[in-house]
């Protein structure tokens, strides 16, 4: 829509070298896992708990039933004599990853649950949110072709302006499955836009491909959103690239096939559809057609989006402003975003007891991610009042989910805003307790000083 900067000074600095790139994706990188892992609380960790990853570790098998630190509650049904979880397992594996290599250290749930709880989240979710953040700036600065700091605002609004950052906190399936959705749309899309070697494509493909499989074995709520990037990536006609990616995406959701077949004796029979079948109760995402059921939906997310995440607004305008040079990629993103929203307008719930609308979390970073056009916004006369709108915006949003992040994501009154009720108490200091804020405030903070002598003009930094 807006031409390329064509004066080689102008493009110099546009562009900056790749050093100076990665050094920015790392301290993201670093800054980010560590402020998530200092919101890291106990109410979290009690509300979500972590019961199936006791169960595999410590017990070696997949029902919750007789465990000693994390007994059965929360969304449970019971079959054949076995209680299990109606998620599906991803979310677990992931985090049996984790507790795993805490147990070969000598540390388990006995020790200290709430502790070991906390380092699983850390190294599972905080992790995930923080890698799929440097993948999402990654992918602002190769679709709008700008400088850093509009990519970066754009990966801010989705780091710490949204729901996402209140479930970085969890070991729960959404933000696991948002964080691995934008690392394999932004391999697809350097598979197409990036020109690599056959052998980087490949690999590409493969990790691509393996990643959306995990994220369908972590949470049924994406499928549809998979099954659309898998046609962006049948679309960019390389064949040869096409039996390595079905491979690995097989190998991906190979888990829950295996998990289906051990506990319910059917690959197909998936968690949710088993706690249907066997507790008589429909799951919250079972799709149903009923017009008064979408007004109700499309108001409720309406409202919710303006409470919680308004910074979304302005997130899909700047999509529109996306280089024709990149138009399938534009074609696909509005595309999840339609498919995502007709999806949730037609199920049951908005997210049990979740702090905002949970349910849209796959498409936040991408909606987030237009932000960034507004960089390619020639006129300056429009785009410093635009800055300005926008960033009060997002000030908002981030306060809003980090109070979040502070209170507890399990949030159940639907009818209230969780913010005035988080904000009272913690006025009143009735603030859960955050397992790790001893360790990792020291190394946050000495990130904050590396990152404003990395902010800082070269002539001040020799003085």
């Amino acid at each position: 829509m807006f031409p390329e900067p064509q004066d080689e000074q102008v493009a110099a600095v546009n562009y900056p070298s790749r050093k100076a790139v990665l050094t920015v994706e790392l301290m993201l990188f670093l800054g980010l896992w560590l402020f998530y892992g200092t919101l890291i609380n106990v109410k979290n960790i009690d509300d979500f708990g972590q019961s199936v990853t006791e169960a595999i570790v410590d017990q070696h098998r997949f029902s919750v039933e007789g465990l000693t630190a994390w007994p059965v509650k929360g969304d449970v049904f019971g079959f054949q004599g076995h209680t299990y979880s109606n998620k599906n397992p991803g979310q677990a594996i992931i985090s049996s990853v984790a507790y795993a290599h805490l147990r070969m250290l000598g540390i388990s749930y006995a020790d200290n649950k709430f502790l070991v709880g906390a380092l699983v989240i850390f190294f599972s979710s905080s992790l995930f949110a923080a890698l799929g953040s440097v993948a999402l700036f990654r992918l602002a600065k190769d679709l709008f072709g700008t400088d850093n700091v509009w990519p970066l605002a754009g990966t801010l609004v989705w780091s710490v302006g949204t729901t996402g950052t209140v479930f970085s906190g969890v070991a729960w399936h959404d933000v696991l499955a948002t964080a691995m959705l934008v690392i394999a749309v932004y391999l697809l899309h350097r598979i197409r836009c990036g020109s690599p070697a056959f052998e980087q494509a490949r690999n590409f493909s493969i990790l691509a491909g393996f990643l959306l499989g995990v994220i369908v074995t972590t949470s049924m709520t994406f499928f549809f959103i998979v099954v659309l990037f898998g046609i962006y990536f049948l679309s960019l006609g390389k064949r040869k690239l096409i039996l390595p990616f079905i491979i690995s995406g097989v190998v991906g959701v190979a888990p829950l096939f295996f998990y289906n077949t051990v506990n319910f004796g059917d690959p197909l029979m998936f968690p949710a559809v088993a706690y249907f079948k066997y507790s008589g109760m429909a799951p919250d995402v079972y799709f149903f057609l009923d017009w008064n059921n979408f007004k109700n939906k499309a108001v409720g997310y309406y409202n919710l989006i303006n409470w919680y995440t308004p910074i979304l607004w302005p997130g899909v305008v700047g999509l529109i402003l996306l280089p024709s040079r990149v138009r399938r990629e534009q074609l696909f993103i509005f595309g999840a975003i339609v498919v995502l929203v007709f999806y949730m307008f037609n199920v049951q719930g908005f997210g049990v007891c979740g702090y905002g609308p949970r349910y849209l979390m796959p498409i936040m970073p991408f909606c987030a991610l237009g932000i960034a056009g507004f960089g390619r916004i020639p006129l300056k006369i429009l785009r410093w009042p635009l800055a300005v709108g926008i960033g009060l915006v997002a000030l908002y949003s981030v306060r809003v989910n980090v109070v979040g992040a502070l209170g507890g994501a399990m949030y159940c009154n639907y009818a209230g805003f969780g913010y005035y009720e988080y904000i009272g108490s913690l006025a009143v200091g009735q603030i859960s307790p955050f397992p790790l804020l001893k360790f990792l405030l020291p190394l946050f903070l000495i990130w904050c000083v590396v990152a404003l002598y990395l902010i800082l003009p070269e002539e001040k930094k020799i003085a």
